[in-house]
């Protein structure tokens, strides 16, 4: 346990961020679990639609820094190839 009143102040932070974080980190894998999930059954007009709504999580994401940019990037790369590679 800190014994800083500052690190007290931040040990509170870092939970409260690491809270708000997984809610993120969560979606993003969900929704590209999803995509995957309807990718493998060959509906493609449904997997769009849900790759759609995982790159908008993933976009998400990167933009409050819970993931990379690059991260972003090349999951929803990984995710647009596996949807092209099974129309």
């Amino acid at each position: 346990m800190p014994n800083i009143r500052s690190a007290i102040k931040k040990a509170r932070h870092d939970v409260r961020r690491t809270q708000e974080n997984r809610i993120y980190r969560t979606r993003v894998h969900t929704l590209s679990r999803k995509v995957h999930e309807l990718i493998g059954a060959k509906n493609l007009k449904e997997a769009e639609t849900a790759l759609q709504a995982a790159q908008s999580a993933i976009d998400k994401a990167a933009k409050r820094h819970v993931i990379h940019k690059n991260a972003a990037a090349r999951k929803i790369a990984g995710l647009r190839r596996r949807l092209r590679l099974a129309a």
